[in-house]
């Protein structure tokens, strides 16, 4: 072998030396970089909580409302059935209307928080 391969052999086997050692010394450092991150938000796990909770109810409100439009519907049927005016009947339908409004909008408002909550996560 002559001195110049002798030489070209010695820089390669240097320069792959450096390039593992390099390697190895990023592999080790990685576990105390990620311990060095900032601590997770005490907080976090319950707006999880709360925003799927509250997605959840917007979903049971929702339901709700269905089943008052329902028994809306049946009361005004009913109000007028046989050709015969029942008051009684229009007073129902009219409080069935009110609170299925106001379970639609308790689940709009809840679909939004949850929403809100849940959105960075």
């Amino acid at each position: 072998m002559t001195s110049k391969a002798f030489i070209m052999v010695l820089c390669v086997v240097a320069l792959l030396n450096t390039t593992m050692s390099t390697s190895v010394r990023a592999q080790q450092s990685a576990p105390h970089q990620a311990l060095s991150l900032t601590p997770p938000d005490p907080h976090a796990k319950l707006e999880r909580r709360v925003g799927i909770g509250l997605l959840i109810g917007s979903a049971a409100s929702v339901a709700l409302g269905i089943v008052f439009v329902a028994l809306a519907k049946t009361s005004n049927d009913s109000a007028l059935a046989n050709n015969v005016y029942d008051p009684s009947a229009e007073d129902r339908r009219n409080a069935f209307q009110v609170t299925h409004a106001v379970f639609f909008s308790l689940g709009a408002a809840s679909f939004a928080g949850g929403m809100v909550l849940l959105w960075d996560r």
